[in-house]
């Protein structure tokens, strides 16, 4: 997955602006249609092509002119995605992946000199204290 670094809030109404340089990478156009589904705590959304396959699980939202298309509400509720939630933007092959944003320690949530490992943050002070461990 090629992290963007873009995040973008998710607004009252569901919708999310997917950026232009990811719309122009993946070929998305205005009255294009996306299909959006769930993998592993995580919103995927393609762009979709009817190749004749039945979809059971996944939902096709159109993108308008300014890039936006709105995530559903069941998609939503299943990730517990407050309102204005925000949202980092991955790419994954042709499909753009949306997982929540949280700039926060997963231990402590602790704001402060934050560490990345493995998609989650750490603080200094967790840090130390998995050390001894």
């Amino acid at each position: 997955m090629k992290a963007t670094g873009i995040i973008r809030r998710i607004d009252d109404l569901g919708r999310l602006v997917f950026p232009i340089e990811i719309r122009r990478v993946l070929d998305i156009n205005e009255d294009d249609r996306i299909e959006i589904y769930v993998v592993d705590n995580k919103i995927v959304c393609k762009k979709y092509i009817n190749d004749g396959r039945v979809i059971n699980t996944s939902v096709i939202r159109p993108v308008d002119a300014l890039g936006r298309t709105v995530i559903p509400m069941e998609v939503r509720k299943l990730l517990n995605l407050p309102v204005k939630a925000k949202m980092q933007i991955f790419i994954d092959g042709n499909a753009i992946v949306l997982k929540q944003f949280e700039d926060k320690c997963v231990f402590c949530g602790s704001e402060e000199n934050l560490v990345s490992f493995k998609d989650k943050k750490l603080c200094p002070d967790c840090i130390e204290m998995i050390k001894q461990i």
